[in-house]
């Protein structure tokens, strides 16, 4: 398969449909999901170093972190 992004580095590329955050991307009651989703974040730092070498072009993985807020009681109970 060939991917071809005409316009690189814009749209959900730029903003956070590209953002890996297992921890707040699913729920912990499906843990296979959050054990891919884990294993997936883990993962990405050599795949992005792979990839840009292979490429010549950077890919934009930055390793920052989430934050991730509570807005209720029980909203700081499930992130306790």
């Amino acid at each position: 398969m060939t991917v071809v992004d005409p316009d690189p580095a814009t749209g959900t590329s730029a903003v956070a449909a590209g953002m890996l955050a297992p921890a707040t991307e699913s729920w912990w009651d499906l843990k296979a999901l959050a054990d891919f989703g884990r294993r997936s974040l883990e993962l990405w730092p050599d795949f992005a170093s792979e990839l840009e070498a292979a490429t010549g072009h950077l890919v934009g993985f930055s390793p920052s972190g989430t934050l991730s807020l509570a807005c209720t009681a029980a909203d700081r109970r499930e992130l306790a």
